[in-house]
């Protein structure tokens, strides 16, 4: 599915007139694509999701804003030497431990009078543009590049954005997240538990779907039955039977 084929399914499930320019519906739509959008992303984590994002530290400075396309940061590693890019030939990746903001400012209140490699890091709040940033110790004594790996949020489809993960791999999904919002926007968001409950009714196929995808998600990372891509195994069913006893 592209995002021209959501939105055409959209209209007829919603039952607006092709030929017809609905300005209100227009309005709304890309709303609608941002709620879908960011709901499935914090609802589920999938692995296409998880990434590495490359950024230049700044030397003899201890706070570094992370890039702004990270959401949540996993792991974060410094390159070395100065100028390399993670996977240059020669290029060493140097992780660096995370410790709570409160470890790090017992065991290190003060920056480094020996600024170097950082070897260990606490993430911040920011409140700038991008909400996270990392403190560093020892701080970095050269503008190293450094990996930082963790959840992104891909940009919802739009007409300048047709084919997306969602829409490719979860257009299900995608398509009942999205009637959730839109029969709120129909109807008022009070029919969510009131009747007629067509946005109730959108919200329980979205959750049921979900919960299949939440499998999937969870194997494509290796986190199935005993850390592997397998999917649940059913529980068997048939009954056993007993063991004759000998006579007597």
């Amino acid at each position: 599915m592209i995002y021209d084929d959501l939105n055409a399914a959209l209209m007829t499930l919603l039952e607006i007139p092709f030929n017809q320019t609905d300005e209100n519906y227009q309005r709304i739509v890309p709303r609608m694509m941002e709620n879908a959008n960011n709901r499935i992303y914090r609802d589920l984590s999938f692995l296409a999701a998880e990434t590495s994002q490359s950024a230049t530290l700044t030397a003899n400075v201890r706070v570094q804003v992370l890039p702004a396309s990270v959401i949540a940061l996993r792991s974060l590693n410094v390159i070395t030497p100065v100028g390399a890019q993670p996977d240059d030939s020669g290029a060493s990746r140097n992780p660096v431990e995370r410790l709570s903001v409160e470890g790090m400012d017992f065991l290190w209140p003060q920056a480094s009078l020996t600024p170097g490699v950082p070897r260990k890091y606490s993430v911040l709040g920011a409140l700038t543009t991008q909400p996270y940033a990392v403190r560093l110790y020892p701080e970095p004594d050269q503008g190293y590049n450094a990996e930082f790996i963790g959840l992104i949020r891909p940009a919802p489809p739009g007409p300048t954005n047709q084919t997306t993960f969602l829409l490719t791999t979860y257009p299900e999904l995608f398509t009942a997240a999205c009637m959730v919002f839109a029969s709120g926007y129909q109807r008022d968001f009070s029919s969510m538990a009131d009747d007629p409950a067509k946005a109730l009714s959108w919200d329980k196929h979205y959750g049921d779907l979900r919960g299949s995808a939440l499998i999937e998600a969870a194997r494509q990372k290796g986190e199935g039955p005993t850390w592997s891509t397998m999917p649940p195994a059913p529980v068997a069913n048939q009954p056993r039977e007993r063991m004759a006893g000998p006579a007597g």
